[in-house]
């Protein structure tokens, strides 16, 4: 999972990203905080990076505010220890 979108996340930008190792993963969720566009399709990019583009301030801002809810509920020390915990129990219990 690239660092540099969490850190993007947790800036509260906008995020527009390709579908590279452990990013489909950041956006498997209902809430809308960019796009991810499939690898190589460069009129997808170009269509994603007008959108947020044509957005106001506040749109932005929002998106950006959405990213970083999203790193949070997810990503956060406390979730990725909470998930391995998990792993190992259920491997030890299995």
């Amino acid at each position: 999972m690239p660092l540099s979108v969490l850190e993007a996340m947790a800036s509260e930008l906008p995020i527009i990203a390709t579908s590279a190792e452990g990013l489909p993963d950041i956006f498997d969720t209902p809430l809308f905080f960019g796009y991810l566009i499939p690898k190589r399709d460069y009129q997808s990019l170009t269509e994603a990076l007008w959108k947020i583009y044509s957005l106001s301030e506040e749109e932005r801002e929002e998106l950006g505010k959405r990213a970083k809810q999203r790193l949070l509920e997810a990503f956060s020390p406390e979730k990725l220890s909470e998930n391995t915990v998990n792993i190992f129990k259920n491997l030890a219990f299995s």
